[in-house]
């Protein structure tokens, strides 16, 4: 009898084991072991990039979301501690001189002191303790520098070419114009601007520069004189910083280049680009000529510009508006407008 209790004590046990090992192996075990201790530094560096990005965060007792924040890599120049709550490390350890480091910066912080590639930027790294963002936070910003502003240079020269580059269909989007410009000493340059529609950053960015056409728009055979960024290996001239400028002045003499196809049937004349914008006004077909580049080959011009109207009859708008005009006689041969511009009146 007692050698039965016996074994049915060691079943009972036996299964009490089994029991247990399979509880704690069908689950995680977490043990409650604090985190080391890390300090709160303050960095100065030079920012190599940034960029505006978003986390998908893992459903952790909670649904996923995405998470807008800037990623920053920055080269450390100094390192000093904030706080340190006696870890096993320093901010001179974490963060080393001329090293590359890579942090997480949310928008609210970055609005409160934007900053750019190239500029030097003093604040406090900590890590984060987020489980949903693994690394260190930036904030406390400080912007110790402007980015580098490159050398400008100013060229002049005759145009011999060029006009807008834009691809065709594209109404309301910013157009680029490029100019082949021979200069004294026989080189060639482009001058390069960007026209921007109405809105308040285009606006913004028309401010910054001067353009100054003495026919209305860049012709060939125009003197220019423009100032602007240059870069040696492309031979461009980019005009768009502040202080900027293209300036045309009447063609010291007639530039006439045509080709074979050309000298065998007479060319009938051309309206001058400033009586074509003046005829385009009186018509009322714009308001605002932005632009006026001739297309020779099919003697018309390319007439670019707006008029103002109201949506729906109260909401006030702005068209951006683009005309096809014969350039020997001013007729308007196409016109080319949003499409929703049948709602204006």
């Amino acid at each position: 009898m007692n050698h039965l209790k016996e074994k049915l004590n060691l079943t009972h046990f036996t299964i009490a084991v089994l029991i247990f090992v399979a509880f704690f192996t069908s689950v995680d075990l977490v043990l409650a072991v604090p985190a080391a201790p890390s300090p709160i530094c303050e960095i100065e560096a030079d920012v190599l990039s940034v960029e505006k990005t978003k986390t998908i965060t893992p459903p952790i007792n909670a649904p996923s979301q995405e998470i807008e924040h800037y990623s920053v890599n920055l080269k450390i120049l100094k390192a000093s501690v904030l706080q340190n709550d006696e870890g096993f490390t320093t901010c001179d350890n974490l963060y080393p001189v001329n090293s590359e480091k890579e942090t997480i910066l949310f928008p609210d912080e970055y609005n409160k002191s934007p900053f750019t590639n190239g500029q030097r930027i003093k604040g406090k790294v900590h890590f984060s303790g987020d489980e949903r963002f693994h690394g260190t936070f930036l904030s406390n910003i400080s912007v110790l520098s402007q980015p580098p502003q490159p050398a400008k240079t100013i060229i002049t020269g005759s145009v011999i070419g060029g006009g807008d580059t834009t691809p065709e269909g594209l109404f309301d989007a910013p157009r680029k114009f490029v100019y082949q410009v021979k200069q004294n000493d026989g080189s060639i340059i482009e001058a390069t601007y960007t026209a921007y529609p109405p809105s308040p950053v285009g606006d913004r960015e028309m401010k910054k520069i001067r353009l100054s056409f003495y026919a209305g728009t860049v012709k060939v055979g125009d003197q220019l004189k423009a100032r602007g960024s240059f870069d040696k290996t492309t031979q461009n001239l980019t005009v768009a910083d502040e202080g900027d400028y293209i300036e045309t002045s009447s063609k010291k003499e007639p530039i006439i280049e045509k080709q074979e196809q050309d000298k065998e049937q007479p060319q009938a004349n051309i309206i001058e680009s400033s009586k074509v914008s003046e005829i385009m006004l009186q018509q009322n077909h714009v308001d605002n000529v932005d632009s006026i580049s001739l297309q020779s080959n099919q003697q018309t011009y390319i007439v670019r510009g707006t008029k103002k109207g109201k949506l729906f009859f109260f909401i006030p708008v702005t068209l951006n508006i683009q005309l096809e005009v014969d350039a020997t006689n001013g007729v308007v041969k196409a016109i080319k407008k949003p499409w929703w511009s049948f709602l204006v009146r």
